[in-house]
């Protein structure tokens, strides 16, 4: 910070400096905007193909963007852009993308906000959904193979059926209740 409290961030002068610095540390500043579309340009163009293809700032940055809703509700234009992004990616940008850590130990694809998730999951997950373990399967036969894998929508599931099942015991309940009248 310089004397006026100014982040190396607003007193850059060169664009690319400027890109570099949002994209370690995006800050939630209205006039910032043009820096982020550029950040979001510049991952879409970059050869990232691993997690050291990049800094650790440069992974922070990614982390940063993809989670939070401060930033994308002073620039809502960025969500459909980072969106689009995912679903264009080749796989290998797209883990680098998942797999970023901040400073904090966060990794992106755990903390994103809930529609940037959802297009990572879409992208990297087996139906969008089941995450396949690695390993021999556990059946397999001439029709079939059944591997081990982890469901990362199950909470839904479960949500639906409680509710599904809290809904008819109250019906069985008020049956119930009105028979024994």
């Amino acid at each position: 910070m310089d004397p006026n409290d100014n982040v190396p961030l607003l007193i850059a002068t060169e664009l690319a400096v400027k890109v570099y610095l949002f994209s370690c540390h995006p800050l939630n500043i209205p006039n910032l905007k043009h820096l982020a579309s550029a950040f979001i340009t510049n991952l879409a163009s970059s050869e990232l193909t691993s997690l050291t293809s990049f800094s650790a700032a440069e992974q922070n940055g990614i982390v940063e963007l993809f989670s939070s809703s401060d930033i994308l509700r002073l620039a809502p234009e960025l969500l459909p852009d980072l969106l689009d992004l995912i679903r264009t990616c080749d796989m290998k940008k797209i883990k680098v993308f998942a797999e970023s850590v901040d400073v904090d130990g966060r990794v992106c694809i755990d903390v994103a906000i809930p529609a940037i998730k959802v297009e990572l999951q879409k992208r990297l997950l087996f139906l969008g959904r089941y995450k396949l373990q690695s390993g021999p399967p556990l059946h397999k036969s001439a029709t079939c193979i059944v591997v081990n894998a982890e469901d990362y929508n199950a909470r839904e599931d479960y949500i639906k059926k409680f509710k599904e099942y809290k809904r008819d015991a109250i019906s069985r309940a008020e049956f119930d209740a009105s028979v024994a009248r």
